[in-house]
């Protein structure tokens, strides 16, 4: 899966997490899915120690990287 689809894939699972009663308005929901998928990957990889010595970590470091920089570019 492309980095992008990645980004765009966690902030909806994140956004159907939301109850529709606590949340009404979408942008702020957005937002708040975005932001909990930001610290979903930011913790993937601040904890990337174990990610670079696997087979292909640091391909997998790179993508996570992507991932988190796409999130970005969803605001």
């Amino acid at each position: 899966m492309e980095a992008k689809d990645k980004a765009i894939d966690l902030k909806v699972k994140f956004m159907e997490m939301i109850p529709n009663d606590i949340i009404r308005d979408d942008k702020v929901a957005a937002e708040l899915a975005r932001v909990n998928a930001m610290v979903c990957v930011v913790n993937l990889i601040e904890t990337s120690d174990w990610l670079i010595d696997s087979i292909n970590g640091e391909k997998c470091l790179n993508y996570w990287q992507e991932v988190k920089q796409e999130l970005e570019n969803l605001k």
